[in-house]
């Protein structure tokens, strides 16, 4: 530090107002100009100092330092406003870096990562198990850091809800009233069960749980007892809406028929409206996303029709928006069909509908994206075809939240598979099953095969990974290839 400083200004000859003046009124330190070893009495040459340059096409972040600067290091920091500064990683912020000695002073040179969404081309291909371990990454000004799993908490699948029926699992998921205390978070996850069990067999009506919870993080490296988060049931309220003077419940049972509802093409099916209620012709809802505002209303997705509900603080559904007719399922051609036991000719697949649906920070955009390609966008039974999910971007700005405004359209490549990972062959799509908004135009993607507990096989999990997505440089197709079929 200062005696390796005080012997290096004797050797140069050069003189100094201590470490941290600027003696040349230069605008750096003498300390700074000292380590990057530039005159600290001299307002010009700065040859050694931090530079990007372009190399080919690719750009490098350079700057050369004195090779003994008696025990002072510097830190590589990168900032997304200039504000704030983290330390830099390998993996994220660079990808390799490289020091050339020669006498007294070191060059270093970074090759950066230029942050941008890859150019158009195939999907990322994933012949065996995906291991891969990544310290994080950017994308779009984005930078999300893999903490590692630091967490796990555990509900009886026999848990019943007020209502006596199991609670069913967490389609969807939201935490509200988050706090941070001691090491220690708590809130409560607001869980979106969907239709229910039996697979569209179970008169289930959609409803939203409410689970108490604390979180301690563990970030330890050996192996500990399943027990960071600790969650408690605490409240349940179903979905209800209104058709003409009757208030109606839905239901998770496959549609037979249509009807028309918020003046959207809906699936239906007779059913007893709640526990004991008479038959009514029940909206059929397979709840699969779910958003929340700060006075309770929200959006909730579907996976049987592709509708988007709006509801109220009451979790009362005041309106619909529908995908596109693109989006939408169709058996025969022209003729809307939501049943989910039979293919549709064109439109979502069974049970790859809505499964993503976010909102952004700003409230001013929403998130919808297909859990995998439409059925025209897939080459016949080619599993592996399936891998352009169409994501659709609503305006739900001030009035438009009411009623959403398409304003974008997106094509987003799933990673195709090896379904039994043994390297035979392409045969499989990892379809997404939930995404979370980061900004206007990025968002976490969740796409996994089906393979592991429950599956009933002995087949290696191939692909479950988060993923960055940032479409700020994709090309908006909304409009172009909407209409049915």
């Amino acid at each position: 530090g200062l005696s390796g400083f005080a012997a290096w200004l004797a050797a140069r000859e050069f003189s100094s107002y201590g470490f941290g003046a600027d003696t040349d009124h230069d605008g750096l330190t003498d300390g700074v100009e000292y380590f990057f070893n530039q005159n600290p009495n001299s307002a010009s040459g700065f040859g050694n100092l931090p530079n990007v340059a372009s190399n080919n096409g690719a750009l490098e972040f350079g700057f050369t330092r004195l090779t003994d600067a008696g025990g002072l290091e510097g830190e590589l920091l990168v900032s997304g406003d200039l504000t704030s500064w983290v330390p830099a990683l390998s993996g994220i912020d660079f990808t390799s870096s490289s020091e050339l000695v020669n006498g007294n002073e070191t060059t270093v040179t970074y090759s950066l990562k230029d942050g941008q969404p890859s150019a158009p081309g195939v999907s990322a291909t994933y012949l065996t198990p995906n291991t891969s371990d990544p310290v994080g990454a950017m994308l779009g000004g984005v930078r999300v850091m893999n903490e590692g799993l630091v967490g796990v908490g555990r509900l009886s699948g026999d848990s019943l809800d007020k209502f006596g029926e199991t609670q069913g699992a967490a389609s969807g998921l939201l935490i509200t009233d988050w706090a941070y205390e001691g090491g220690q978070f708590s809130g409560t996850f607001q869980v979106l069960p969907d239709r229910g069990h039996g697979d569209g067999t179970s008169n289930y009506a959609a409803r939203l749980h409410e689970v108490d919870f604390t979180f301690t993080p563990y970030y330890g490296a050996g192996p500990v007892s399943q027990n960071q988060v600790s969650a408690t049931y605490a409240d349940s309220t179903k979905f209800i809406y209104q058709d003409g003077a009757v208030e109606k419940f839905t239901t998770g049972l496959n549609p037979t028929g249509n009807s028309i509802l918020f003046g959207q093409a809906v699936g239906v099916v007779t059913a007893a409206n709640g526990p004991g209620g008479a038959p009514e012709s029940l909206l059929s809802f397979d709840a699969e996303a779910i958003h929340l505002f700060e006075d309770g209303s929200g959006f909730v997705s579907d996976e049987y029709g592709t509708y988007i509900a709006r509801f109220d603080s009451a979790k009362k559904i005041t309106g619909m928006t529908q995908l596109p007719g693109a989006a939408q399922p169709f058996r025969p051609a022209g003729t809307p069909n939501f049943d989910s036991v039979s293919a549709p000719t064109t439109g979502r697949r069974n049970n790859q509908g809505l499964e993503g649906m976010t909102v952004t920070p700003d409230g001013t955009r929403l998130f919808a994206l297909l859990q995998s390609a439409t059925v025209q966008d897939t080459n016949g039974a080619s599993q592996q075809t399936r891998n352009h999910a169409r994501l659709f971007v609503y305006d739900i700005a001030g009035a438009n939240r009411e009623n959403p405004v398409l304003v974008e359209e997106y094509v987003v490549r799933l990673p195709q598979i090896d379904l039994n990972g043994n390297g035979s062959g392409l045969d499989g799509t990892a379809a997404q099953s939930e995404i979370v908004a980061l900004g206007n135009s990025s968002f976490l993607m969740l796409p996994r095969d089906g393979n592991g507990m429950g599956k009933g096989t002995t087949l290696p999990i191939v692909f479950k990974s988060v993923q960055l997505v940032d479409f700020a440089s994709a090309t908006n197709i909304v409009g172009q290839y909407d209409g049915v079929g």
